[in-house]
């Protein structure tokens, strides 16, 4: 017989939250879902650096949207110094989110763990820098697509679904062998 799973009341999980920032240290929390592929799959735990400090263009976030945590890399800043904003995405996924406001982050990606036996420093000069790259590789090429899907919403309805979605498709596939090329130099570089 299996137990139910119940839903955590938001006001502990934000009571926890801020618990853990209150700590000054990094905490562990397990990947769900496949947005942020083929870096993080379901499964991996990644640590996290609580705080703003330190955030850059390229750095994986940890923030709260809907009522739950996404892991997802940020693109750029917006905003002003007072109130800052993250332009965010998925790895694995066509569209940006939504804005994502500062006090809704938790803090960057220091690494990540698959299993055992792999565990991967993500906040190495390299890995930084090729998170840069990418970031700013997925930036130009998110804002016009997010454009396109829009305008075929409006405009044009389903009649151009297929094509637009393989443009995606094929985006998404230079990102994905990108981050595998880099993931596997960057491993073979620490050996």
């Amino acid at each position: 017989m299996s137990t139910p799973q119940r839903e955590v009341p938001s006001t502990v999980v934000d009571v926890t939250l801020r618990q853990w920032a209150a700590s000054a240290e990094t905490n562990l929390i397990p990947v769900r879902g496949n947005s942020m592929k083929p870096l993080l799959h379901e499964g991996d735990v990644v640590r996290i650096e609580h705080g703003l400090r330190d955030i850059r263009r390229g750095d994986i976030l940890v923030f709260r949207q809907h009522g739950g945590l996404v892991v997802h890399r940020c693109l750029r800043r917006a905003g002003d110094r007072a109130a800052p904003l993250f332009i965010t995405k998925g790895d694995n996924v066509r569209h940006l989110d939504a804005p994502v406001a500062a006090s809704d982050v938790l803090g960057r990606v220091l690494s990540m763990q698959r299993g055992e036996d792999m565990e991967r420093a993500l906040d190495t000069q390299a890995w930084r820098l090729f998170g840069r790259f990418l970031a700013l590789f997925m930036l130009a090429w998110a804002i016009p697509y997010s454009r396109l899907r829009e305008w075929k919403r409006e405009r044009v309805g389903s009649r151009y679904y297929r094509p637009i979605q393989r443009i995606g498709d094929t985006l998404l596939a230079v990102s994905a062998a990108f981050l595998r090329v880099a993931g596997h130099l960057l491993n073979r570089r620490r050996s």
